[in-house]
């Protein structure tokens, strides 16, 4: 069972976040993004999920957007239903 999806268009960030261990020169966002996945990880299971950028994949904007909020200090915590994601990618293909 997943509990929660990160996704992340930088495949160095993702392995810096997973690998194991602590360094010196971690940035802070990291430190607290690993901890947190090691936090959660304990009550479920957490998938990261690399996302190209520029791509045109669908997700790809709304995770653009989460991870903007987030470095503004805005925090939204919201639950994305599978339903909810068929009617967002049906609404994207009719505006083309």
């Amino acid at each position: 069972m997943v509990n929660m999806i990160i996704l992340n268009e930088s495949q160095a960030a993702i392995k810096e976040v997973i690998k194991k261990g602590y360094s010196a020169d971690a940035h802070l966002l990291e430190l607290e993004i690993r901890n947190l996945i090691l936090e959660h990880n304990r009550a479920g299971r957490i998938v990261v999920v690399w996302v190209p950028r520029y791509r045109g994949i669908f997700g790809n904007e709304a995770a653009d957007k989460l991870a903007a909020d987030r470095v503004r200090g805005e925090v939204r915590r919201r639950k994305i239903y599978p339903l909810h994601l068929k009617s967002i990618r049906r609404q994207e293909v009719k505006q083309g």
